[in-house]
């Protein structure tokens, strides 16, 4: 088993942790594939090397194309993931690790 830590000195959001892990090898061709199980045809990944406060790092913008909203509750999150292509196990993990993130976001659980 492999196990990665973060160190979140200064925080940590979605797209960095994406740009942490394909730093860490995941392929971002692969990534992109997963991201297809989720069934959100107006969603784009992008990669990009970059270099912020004397570190190198991927970045990942992830942009919605034509989407009006720019937050989720955890319900629409969970219905999204219900609908999804991702094996059942992969399914039911995602929503306990949104709920635990949803349990500390500071603006409460229905707005992740």
């Amino acid at each position: 088993m492999k196990i990665a830590y973060f160190d979140c000195f200064s925080g940590a959001s979605g797209d960095m942790i994406l740009g942490a892990l394909i730093d860490a090898g995941l392929s971002p061709r692969q990534l992109k594939e997963e991201l297809k199980k989720l069934k959100i045809p107006t969603l784009s990944l992008k990669t990009k090397r970059v270099l912020r406060g004397g570190l190198f790092g991927t970045r990942v913008l992830v942009e919605g194309k034509g989407e009006k909203k720019t937050h989720r509750t955890l319900k629409e999150l969970f219905r999204i993931i219900d609908r999804s292509r991702l094996e059942p196990p992969i399914q039911e993990k995602t929503k306990k690790i949104l709920e635990r993130i949803a349990s500390v976001d500071s603006s409460g659980p229905e707005s992740l």
